[in-house]
């Protein structure tokens, strides 16, 4: 997650070979077509492509947060 929130300031910046291995991570099948590159996005990061299911994710990781500390927050 560290890296998504970054990536679009950090990427600029990178060294060719650590673009290949960001690219790499989040994309699959890269095709060259008509001057375009057409791609798959890899899980999880198919997810952040729709915004509905950004929202989902973000309900999914508010509510997981919430559950631990409410197991922390409980005495035996």
């Amino acid at each position: 997650m560290e890296i998504a929130n970054s990536a679009a300031e950090i990427f600029p910046h990178m060294e060719n070979e650590e673009k290949r291995e960001l690219i790499s991570l989040v994309l699959s099948n890269p095709v060259i077509e008509d001057a375009s590159v057409r791609y798959d996005y890899k899980k999880p990061f198919d997810m952040f492509v729709d915004m509905e299911n950004i929202e989902k994710w973000r309900r999914i990781l508010k509510a997981k947060a919430f559950s631990e500390r409410r197991q922390t927050l409980v005495l035996p």
